[in-house]
């Protein structure tokens, strides 16, 4: 898949993401005032924090695609895990408050859900981020866009979490229907405690990775060792050896610097063949990244 098409099915996916949260979200924060749900309040504080996200994606995603100018000479390659360290934090941020309200909630009840309008409607929540987190995932594995995949795992965790929602209520009107209401108040602030833990799993996934992206930490040992097996083969091919590789990656963008052992004349074409040869080879077996190669001796 060429460059420009992957960019705009991430710009049109972007844009869905971001019309159909504005609905989603809307239709939350009215549930949430009626359902009066701790789990469902989990569930709408992270929607919301997935709104403003995806408003802030259809930026981030034209800046990291423009070209280099005088101001950044290296282009915007790390506002993309700059980007993702932020989504992560927001994440984290909601699943901790809505765990310290459960705590005190599970300690003074000053919160009775109404179960069954709760259930309706964290039923529809499921449904919706279902199909989305399909849809965006899909449109992430076509692209290799790190920011799609973010947005991806933010629907999986909201389908999650809304999945988590429908289980509780469902187990608090059971218990509420066989009269056990003094049992069925606690159902809904433990069930939001357990997945306010459970979603922070992969922000601090997420975290890792653009870190590492950032420090310009070596790929993990399985890519380096592919990538270099393919620079050693391709080198040797036309008779040059490699003296040292180092493979860096920021978000979608793998960088590639091969370090030559020169003989004592080679011609500067030889060089640009060298190039496009491995640049062709990399975009071939690694279409989820955007791959340069740099050549020095």
């Amino acid at each position: 898949m060429s460059t420009q098409t992957s960019q705009i099915i991430e710009a049109k996916t972007l844009k869905v993401n971001f019309i159909l949260s504005i609905v989603y979200v809307l239709f939350s924060l009215v549930i949430v005032y009626f359902a009066q749900s701790l789990t469902v309040l989990l569930d709408v504080g992270y929607s919301v924090i997935t709104l403003l996200i995806y408003a802030a994606s259809l930026y981030v995603i034209k800046k990291i695609n423009q070209p280099a100018n005088k101001r950044y000479p290296y282009g915007y390659h790390r506002l993309e895990p700059v980007f993702v360290l932020l989504q992560a934090g927001f994440i984290l941020i909601v699943a901790a408050s809505v765990i310290i309200m459960a705590i005190v909630n599970l300690m003074t009840h000053a919160v009775t859900p109404n179960y069954l309008f709760a259930f309706i409607a964290s039923i529809t929540g499921t449904l919706t981020c279902s199909i989305m987190y399909f849809y965006v995932r899909n449109a992430a594995r076509k692209t290799g866009s790190k920011i799609l995949h973010a947005d991806a795992e933010l629907w999986k965790a909201d389908a999650l979490l809304s999945a988590s929602v429908d289980i509780s209520l469902a187990i608090a009107l059971i218990l509420v229907f066989f009269g056990l209401p003094h049992i069925a108040i606690y159902i809904d602030p433990i069930i939001a405690i357990i997945m306010g833990f459970v979603i922070t799993i992969k922000p601090l996934k997420l975290i890792k990775e653009a870190g590492l992206n950032l420090l310009d930490a070596s790929v993990a040992p399985e890519l380096r060792e592919k990538i270099t097996q393919a620079a050693n083969l391709i080198c040797s091919n036309q008779g040059l050896s490699i003296q040292n590789s180092i493979v860096t990656q920021s978000g979608r963008f793998l960088f590639v610097d091969v370090h030559l052992k020169l003989p004592q004349t080679l011609p500067t074409q030889e060089l640009r063949n060298l190039k496009a040869t491995l640049l062709k080879h990399y975009k071939d077996n690694h279409k989820e990244n955007v791959v340069y190669v740099y050549l020095s001796i």
